[in-house]
C-alpha cells in the first residue's frame, strides 16, 4: 500500500484538531521530577472535559476524561511528597449517592501521566467551593461547605495517608459572601 497515510500521521492531525477546536484554560505549569509539565482543563462542550498532561514541548503526554461539569481546578503539593498535585471540583452522583452534588478529586504526576490519588469526592457536608492554601509549616485543602441550616461553613482539611482529613473550621453559620471571604484569606 505505497499511497497510504501512516497512521501516525493520522493520529497526530486528529490531535492536532482536537487541541485547536476544542476551548482550552490556561496551562498550570507543573514541576515532576526536575521535568516541566503542563496541565490543562479541555472543554469538549455539553459538561465534558478532558483533563491533559503535556511536557514541555507541549507534546501530549496523558489525559483524563471527566464526563461531568468542573467548577474549579488547582494545584498544589497535597500530599506532601514535593511534586505538585491537581484538585478538580466536579459536579456529579456517586453510585452511593444518586444526587448531582459538587465533589473534589485529586490526581498526580506519575512520569506526567495523569493519575486518581483521591476520588473519594466527599467531605464533611455538601461542597460549595475550595481552595488549595500553602502555608510556611503546611498544606490545606479549605472548603465552603452548606450547613443543613442555610449557612455556610469553611473548614481546612489536610492529606492523611489516603484521603482528607478534617482539621478545624475557620468559620460556622456563615453568609455566602463571608465564607468566601474566609475561602480565600491566606
Amino acid at each position: 500500500m505505497k499511497n497510504s497515510v501512516p497512521i501516525l500521521v493520522i493520529l497526530s492531525c486528529l490531535l492536532a484538531i482536537y487541541f485547536l477546536t476544542a476551548n482550552h484554560n490556561k496551562y498550570t505549569e507543573i514541576f515532576y521530577k526536575e521535568r516541566r509539565h503542563f496541565v490543562d482543563l479541555v472543554d469538549l462542550g455539553k459538561g465534558q472535559h478532558d483533563l491533559v498532561s503535556v511536557n514541555s514541548s507541549r507534546e501530549l503526554v496523558s489525559r483524563w476524561p471527566l464526563d461531568f461539569p468542573v467548577f474549579r481546578i488547582c494545584t498544589g503539593d497535597v500530599n506532601d511528597d514535593h511534586s505538585v498535585d491537581i484538585l478538580v471540583g466536579v459536579s456529579k452522583p456517586t453510585r452511593y449517592d444518586p444526587v448531582i452534588r459538587k465533589r473534589l478529586f485529586i490526581f498526580k504526576l506519575v512520569d506526567g501521566r495523569i493519575r486518581p490519588l483521591w476520588l473519594g469526592s466527599q467531605v464533611a457536608q455538601p461542597l460549595v467551593d475550595f481552595r488549595f492554601v500553602q502555608t510556611a509549616n503546611s498544606a490545606f485543602i479549605r472548603t465552603i461547605e452548606a450547613e443543613r441550616n442555610g449557612h455556610c461553613l469553611v473548614s481546612e482539611y489536610k492529606w492523611k495517608g489516603f484521603g482528607l482529613e478534617w482539621v478545624r473550621y475557620l468559620g460556622r453559620n456563615l453568609s455566602p459572601v463571608n465564607a468566601y471571604n474566609q475561602l480565600n484569606i491566606q
